[in-house]
């Protein structure tokens, strides 16, 4: 993905005529490391469930409510642009 070339013109000392490049632009975005775009809660959250475990598991093991859980892995799946459980573990193992 990019933004269309531009046309510039550049003057010259030595002729009337102006000369012309292309100049073009990368749109491509730097990839963004996981633990920059969860929150600290949301990233530990993430870890147990690519390790497996369920949500009543991992709040009983961050010691916060079950429905804390769902809405830290509602969140990482929407922060992550997945849908699920499956690609959110694989986004972790991959470091995308």
């Amino acid at each position: 993905m990019g933004i269309a070339p531009e046309i510039a013109a550049i003057p010259t000392k030595t002729s009337a005529k102006p000369i012309f490049i292309k100049i073009t632009f990368s749109m491509k975005p730097e990839p963004v490391p996981l633990y920059r775009l969860l929150t600290g809660r949301e990233y530990e959250v993430l870890e147990r469930i690519a390790a497996g475990h369920a949500n009543k598991e991992i709040a009983h093991e961050l010691g916060i409510a079950l429905h804390t859980v769902e809405q830290h892995a509602s969140r990482l799946y929407r922060k992550l642009h997945v849908r699920n459980r499956v690609e959110a573990t694989n986004r972790f193992k991959n470091g995308i």
